[in-house]
């Protein structure tokens, strides 16, 4: 691991949690390690990592917005939630045994086609609801049915190789091409060095095509 040094005394600094707590001897050898059973020792993460993966698969989670746990936003479904969070913990948190769970699931495999039973639900999963596409698997989407390959650029270091699809893309420095911006394909996208999923939007999308 890089270890940091203050930029005016020079001094190492030391490794803490994020709590302020230092880190035990023990600890220090792989800092991975007990940063992820602090994390995981939190009693809402398992509610709040299924809930998040629930939210990608089905555009809504179970608590809705996925990051807004608290009493007066209950789940739509709380035995559901409570039931795929013991299942994480009870398996090593798990995250593709519960991406497995889940779109094994007849609820992920419901139709979208509405009956006169469930046609106003929009909340307890009775049906699956039709979204968009995210905006850079619908620009790849486009080329593939085109033809017509798109042109990626960087900040620094000009064009990206030739086929490369806009699913691709790693670094905010990886940007689409002026004429790609103009025409707004990058909204909807997360900037992903803030590693926040809840950054990415699915809304307005639309109308972003149809300007």
């Amino acid at each position: 691991f890089k270890q940091i040094r203050h930029p005016r005394t020079g001094k190492q600094v030391e490794q803490r949690f994020l709590d302020g707590r230092a880190l035990s001897e023990a600890e220090k050898k792989d800092p991975r390690l007990a940063l992820a059973a602090m994390i995981t020792s939190h009693p809402y993460f398992a509610e709040a990592a299924v809930n998040r993966i629930w939210g990608c698969f089905f555009a809504r989670g179970i608590v809705d917005p996925v990051d807004d746990f608290r009493w007066s936003n209950p789940p739509a479904d709380p035995e559901l939630l409570d039931a795929l969070a013991r299942e994480l913990r009870e398996h090593g948190y798990d995250l593709r045994r519960l991406m497995r769970r889940i779109v094994q699931s007849r609820t992920y495999q419901l139709s979208s086609a509405p009956n006169q039973t469930n046609q106003d639900d929009r909340i307890h999963y009775s049906h699956c609801l039709p979204r968009p596409l995210d905006a850079e698997v619908l620009l790849d989407a486009v080329s593939s049915a085109t033809g017509v390959a798109e042109i990626f650029t960087t900040t620094e270091n000009g064009k990206m190789p030739a086929g490369t699809r806009a699913i691709q893309l790693k670094y905010p420095a990886l940007m689409f091409c002026r004429s790609v911006r103009t025409n707004r394909m990058w909204q909807g996208r997360s900037t992903r060095s803030w590693g926040l999923l809840s950054r990415t939007s699915s809304r307005g999308k639309a109308d972003a095509w149809t300007d």
